[in-house]
């Protein structure tokens, strides 16, 4: 694996805030990936495992991150035809407000064999 310093590309070219924004998210990620224990940092960028248990449901985890983003990419192997229907309301909301995005998505199930 290359040795990189990430630390020296996260310095160029940033003002104040975000530089405050990008040493947070440097310190979620060790936090979240690393070590816990050692690295205290605001959990709001950090990763977090999403299940249906507990009160909060990954649907409405998406509804709610799509409803307070800038932007938004999904990386999925597939999209089933539901959960476009289901997500349409929202992206015509999010339209409307400007806020583009975009799902990158394979053609597995609908390859000719």
């Amino acid at each position: 694996m290359v040795n990189f310093d990430y630390k020296q590309l996260l310095q160029k070219n940033i003002n104040n805030k975000e530089k405050n924004v990008v040493n947070e998210l440097y310190g979620s990620l060790l936090n979240g990936y690393i070590n816990q224990d050692t690295i205290v940092t605001n959990d709001q960028f950090g990763p977090r495992l999403l299940n249906n248990q507990e009160g909060s449901s990954i649907w409405e985890q998406i509804k709610h991150e799509l409803l307070t983003c800038e932007n938004y990419t999904f990386a999925v192997a597939f999209i089933t035809d539901s959960m476009v229907s289901n997500l349409k309301p929202i992206f015509k909301d999010l339209s409307r407000r400007g806020i583009k995005g975009r799902i990158l998505t394979s053609t597995y199930l609908y390859r000719r064999l």
